[in-house]
């Protein structure tokens, strides 16, 4: 495992060496995101509660570059 981190510490240090931007943090915390306990899962309630939750992290995401990850679908397309 150590040779891995020092491996990818490496080639992290090579690409922001390049003036690439290189990933600090991955945000995919939504997935554990349940409505609270009595409230139905309407389509304005879950737009609300998931706006609201991605205003939040957003906030208080670090000064640096982080991939946020954001599956947007109609349900009842599929």
């Amino acid at each position: 495992m150590l040779v891995e981190v020092l491996m990818a510490s490496n080639v992290g240090r090579e690409v922001w060496d390049k003036g690439l931007p290189v990933l600090d943090d991955l945000h995919n915390m939504n997935y554990g995101w349940r409505l609270p306990e009595g409230v139905l899962a309407t389509d304005e309630n879950l737009q609300e509660f998931k706006t609201d939750k991605y205003i939040e992290d957003l906030r208080e995401l670090k000064p640096e570059v982080t991939m946020v990850i954001m599956h947007c679908t109609d349900h009842r397309s599929i």
